[in-house]
């Protein structure tokens, strides 16, 4: 399986072209610069992509990129 990280940079690459992870690693997901519709559709595809699920309200209790990809490794 391809590392979250990699994979979740590679998605933002042309959203968010200067950012890297150590900027976003510890930030809540909704903090990272994306516009809701976005938001909305980075999580979709992390849900999708990785088997979990994450609700409207981890998203709004600021969980971070951090913490997203722990869930993906447990």
């Amino acid at each position: 399986m391809i590392d979250f990280y990699s994979w979740l940079m590679s998605e933002l690459k042309e959203l968010l072209p200067s950012i890297t992870i150590e900027e976003i690693e510890h930030t809540p997901i909704a903090a990272i610069g994306l516009d809701s519709l976005e938001l909305l559709d980075l999580i979709m595809s992390i849900e999708d992509k990785y088997g979990i699920e994450l609700s409207i309200e981890d998203v709004d209790k600021s969980i971070t990129v951090y913490q997203i990809k722990q869930l993906i490794e447990d």
